[in-house]
């Protein structure tokens, strides 16, 4: 097992009905982050998510998920049209 599925069990996804503990979620916030970037995701997990899923209140009303594309990008991000996309600059 690597690291990553160690990770995605210990922080499971809102089934999207009532965050499974039959309050609804006021709040959800979406990071994005690069497929590469694990050690920088772990890194809030550890800090500000982990504060939010820790805290009685917050953990009933707010959710946070991490936004990783499928794929990775063959491109250099200095090629690339903008920093969130996969499409080569017309340089």
């Amino acid at each position: 097992q690597n690291k990553n599925q160690n990770t995605l069990r210990q922080w499971p996804s809102y089934n999207g009905n009532d965050h499974g503990n039959g309050v609804g979620l006021e709040l959800v916030a979406g990071v994005l982050s690069s497929r590469n970037h694990f050690e920088l995701r772990q890194a809030q997990r550890d800090t500000w998510v982990g504060s939010v899923k820790q805290d009685p209140l917050l953990n009933k009303k707010v959710a946070v998920w991490f936004v990783v594309g499928a794929e990775a990008c063959g491109l250099h991000p200095a090629d690339r049209i903008d920093r969130y996309s996969c499409k080569r600059a017309n340089v």
